[in-house]
């Protein structure tokens, strides 16, 4: 018996936990025994593809028994070889959700992927998700039916980070994520660059279920003093320790508003509020 073979089980767990390689614990601890396959299962996997990947080979990949343990999966850009001009789209997602065995997937990231609101009800339907903690729709060019597929979905309903940077939601998408039951355990809410008024803002100050929110980004939307106004005055916004306003049409009044109503300073560490005005 080698000395490798010697090892508890605990000991192999905590080696494997500091090996930054996933596909190394897939393509090589795995591969050692079965015991170290046992063991390799335990250990949360991360996989990020950026290169084109076929359809068909992902979809191989994502249905392996060795990914039950899969927590993250980063999938940045083109990878559906179909045509010179077509990219992660919708089926893509189809893949996630065919794959019945990502019950562990923890984080999904789906930025500039090309996915469109169809993908989005796809992928609030799949309960095999049900823990999933951080979703990434970033960029996709996503409008108010995906807002309500997200508000709807119970499968997800545990998520913590909803990052929507750069999409098309406005004012009634974030009536909807803000207004829903579903979107209650939120603590990072990313709405940059949404086309969000003074009306959309008041929608997420006055809901109960952004009580959690911790980290709360509103750069590059349109509202000004009105809606720094409902932020400063909220009841349920005073868990925030990170408000970013960058790029909107607050003036230095709103801003002193909100450091007042939320007992928060720019640019300082723990309780703070980020403004970056060039």
């Amino acid at each position: 018996m080698s000395p490798l073979d010697r090892l508890p089980d605990e000991v192999l767990h905590y080696m494997m936990q500091f090996i930054d390689d996933s596909k190394f614990i897939l393509c090589s601890c795995m591969l050692v025994s079965k015991r170290w396959f046992e063991v390799a299962k335990t250990v949360g996997l991360h996989l990020s593809f950026s290169a084109v990947i076929g359809n068909e080979r992902l979809r191989k990949i994502l249905s392996s028994p060795l990914l039950d343990s899969l927590e993250s999966l980063i999938i940045n850009t083109e990878w559906l070889k179909v045509s010179p001009c077509m990219y992660f789209c919708d089926e893509g997602v189809e893949v996630i959700a065919s794959c019945k065995n990502l019950t562990n997937l923890r984080k999904l990231s789906l930025g500039e992927s090309r996915v469109s609101d169809q993908g989005v009800r796809l992928l609030c339907s799949c309960s095999h998700l049900s823990r999933l903690n951080a979703l990434y729709l970033s960029d996709n060019y996503l409008n108010m039916e995906s807002a309500q597929s997200l508000a709807e979905s119970k499968a997800i309903s545990n998520l913590t980070d909803l990052h929507l940077y750069g999409n098309f939601f406005e004012d009634e998408g974030v009536k909807l994520i803000a207004e829903s039951e579903n979107m209650k355990n939120l603590q990072i809410l990313d709405l940059n660059s949404n086309s969000i008024t003074n009306e959309g803002v008041k929608y997420l100050a006055n809901s109960r279920f952004m009580s959690r929110l911790t980290d709360l980004d509103l750069g590059f939307n349109y509202f000004d003093d009105i809606g720094a106004s409902y932020i400063a005055k909220s009841v349920h916004l005073h868990a925030l320790k990170k408000l970013d306003l960058s790029q909107t049409k607050i003036t230095e009044k709103g801003i002193q508003e909100i450091e007042n109503g939320l007992k928060m300073r720019r640019e300082r560490k723990g309780r703070r509020i980020i403004l970056t005005k060039k």
